[in-house]
């Protein structure tokens, strides 16, 4: 397998430079899982924060899909996850 994706690279020229110059990041999501009856006096579904520094979305994923069990899901930005993808002992 790894020798026909070598081969393949090498027939497409330019395709492994591109390859290489791809950028990835995580997004981190946590999930709240709250018991039936819980009452969450929250007038949205989902809401963006765009001018926070951490957190970028936040959603009531019961009132977002309509499924009977209650979680709050809250996802970090982008930025965030780039920033720190490799910390230094500095950074902790």
């Amino acid at each position: 397998m790894l020798i026909l994706l070598k081969l393949f690279l090498e027939s497409n020229i330019g395709l492994k430079d591109k390859l290489q110059k791809v950028s990835y990041s995580s997004r981190y999501a946590m999930g709240l899982f709250y018991k039936p009856g819980t009452v969450l006096d929250i007038p949205w579904k989902a809401k963006y924060f765009y001018d926070d520094p951490c957190i970028r979305f936040v959603a009531l994923d019961n009132k977002k899909r309509g499924i009977g069990i209650k979680v709050f899901i809250i996802q970090k930005i982008r930025l965030n996850s780039i920033i720190f993808m490799e910390p230094t002992c500095d950074s902790l």
